[in-house]
């Protein structure tokens, strides 16, 4: 069973820094349903890939590379027509959620053949994950990582306080910008695990508990780390001995652990504040 394991459990634990590291960013800025209508416009450039592919015969890459342009693409659509048209943003983000969801039917229903790769994007494919996407994932995380680092003191204001970024000359726009890019890349990676149905799953819930008991950002971004590999080995092993779909159960081991983590939040609630601040809605912490 090791040996069985040893590619899934890699790429969970390479995924679950990433989406731990980005999943906290994502919920404190708030920014939850936006990852949501990045990870549906993925089936877009999956769709568009395999149709090149078999309908039109062109030599394509994995479909994955497709699912991280379309990604990509609609980050920088929800940016743009947030700066450039002044749409509301619940608008743009409903748009780009139909718009990629829809492109990527179309295409699939004018690919010939059975596309099995369209089960794995929906439900994910731990357990058919190659030392190739391991690669991939582990590079696409040491990208996200080498922009976090130097950049966490700027993604930080622009979190908690973005009139105050800009005022100190942060070019707030291209900043966020670039952290909807990292969590198209995060979709991308948490795809390849639990599937678009539950990406938000994994991105949002490591960090909610965490943030239940963290008081920083910097220790938040820690513990969902850490939070997010215990989520995905146990998930992982459950799936096996139950015999389960691994991604639904590694999205259920996070739902169990945050629901065990609100229980005990409840008990020491009494014993003073805990928590994060997300946009000044819980007052006497820092980020």
């Amino acid at each position: 069973m090791t040996s069985l394991f040893f590619w899934p459990l890699l790429v969970g634990l390479i995924v679950s820094v990433l989406g731990g590291s980005i999943g906290p960013l994502v919920v404190v800025k708030r920014i939850v349903f936006v990852s949501g209508s990045i990870a549906h416009s993925v089936l877009a450039g999956v769709g568009l890939f395999l149709y090149l592919e078999r309908a039109v015969g062109l030599p394509m890459p994995p479909p994955i590379y497709g699912a991280l342009l379309a990604a990509i693409v609609s980050a920088l659509c929800i940016s743009r027509a947030q700066q450039y048209f002044k749409e509301r943003e619940d608008s743009v983000i409903a748009t780009v959620w139909a718009a990629g969801m829809a492109i990527g039917i179309i295409l699939l229903s004018k690919t010939p053949g059975y596309t099995s790769e369209i089960s794995s994007i929906l439900i994910g494919n731990l357990l058919w994950v190659s030392p190739q996407d391991a690669l991939l994932l582990a590079l696409l995380s040491f990208l996200c990582l080498l922009f976090i680092l130097p950049n966490f003191q700027k993604l930080k204001l622009l979190l908690f306080d973005e009139d105050e970024a800009f005022l100190q000359g942060i070019a707030t726009t291209r900043l966020y910008e670039q952290l909807l890019i990292l969590v198209a890349i995060s979709v991308v990676a948490l795809v390849q695990v639990v599937g678009i149905v539950l990406v938000m799953t994994m991105l949002t819930l490591p960090p909610l508990l965490a943030g239940l008991f963290c008081s920083h950002l910097s220790t938040m971004i820690a513990a969902s780390i850490g939070l997010s590999m215990i989520c995905t080995i146990s998930g992982l092993y459950s799936s096996y001995f139950l015999d389960w779909p691994v991604g639904a159960t590694i999205a259920l081991s996070a739902i169990f652990f945050y629901g065990v983590g609100q229980v005990f939040r409840w008990g020491k609630v009494k014993f003073g504040k805990s928590g994060i601040r997300t946009h000044g809605t819980r007052k006497g912490t820092r980020p």
